[in-house]
Order: structure tokens, then sequence, then C-alpha cells
């Protein structure tokens, strides 16, 4: 979904209104999906997670390499959805600092895998 939040990104940037929102994704069908709904649901989805972020996130969204793009599109996804409780407290304000969170968050993911994994073996 990082070529589709890219497209989204760009759209917010250029603050589209809801008539070229619907032109863009329901009859340019920018996010290739197969069929309207499917691209609508995408589309609404992508919004609302970039939306809880700042329009610099969205910038470099759409106009960084694509290992900052996913990170990006990963600390979105973890902000609409359960994980949200994970990074409570967390405060990301720049994609550097969201690449050093998720840098952290790898490494404390490990070290409780590899806990878990220990734990299972005794």
């Amino acid at each position: 979904m990082v070529r589709e939040s890219r497209v989204v990104a760009g759209l917010l940037l250029n603050e589209v209104s809801s008539e070229e929102w619907t032109r863009a994704i329901i009859t340019n069908n920018l996010l290739q999906k197969r069929s309207p709904k499917t691209a609508d649901r995408f589309g609404c989805a992508i919004r609302s997670r970039l939306q809880l972020l700042d329009p610099d996130f969205w910038r470099a969204l759409r106009d960084g390499d694509d290992e900052l793009a996913t990170q990006i599109s990963f600390v979105a996804a973890l902000q609409r959805n359960l994980f949200s409780a994970v990074i409570e407290g967390a405060y990301i304000e720049t994609p550097e600092q969201a690449a050093q969170f998720l840098a952290e968050l790898k490494q404390r993911l490990d070290v409780a895998l590899e806990q878990g994994a220990r734990v299972r073996i005794r």
C-alpha cells in the first residue's frame, strides 16, 4: 500500500476538493483498483491514516525513497489500529524521529520475541 499512500499523500498536499478526490480515486482510478468501491475503500482508509500525520510526513511519503515511504506508511497505520497502545506517549514530529522510533521498536520487539521464545522452550 506504499504506492497508494504516495498517491493519497499527493492529493492531501494539493488540498483537493471532494469532487477532485472522487475524480482522482474513482473516475481516474489512481489507486489502480479493480472496482470503484475498492478504490474508494482503500483511498478513505489511507486518507484517514495520513490525516493523523503532519503535512511534512505527507511530503516525505510522496517524495522520499522507498524505505522512508514504507516507514511513514507503517507509522500512519500504527496510529490508526490496535498497536497505537504500543506507541502511546511516543512523540513523533519529523520523518527522522519516525525512523528512529521504528528502529527502537524493532529492537524492543526482537528482545520480546527472543524472551518469548525462551519461555516456550523452558
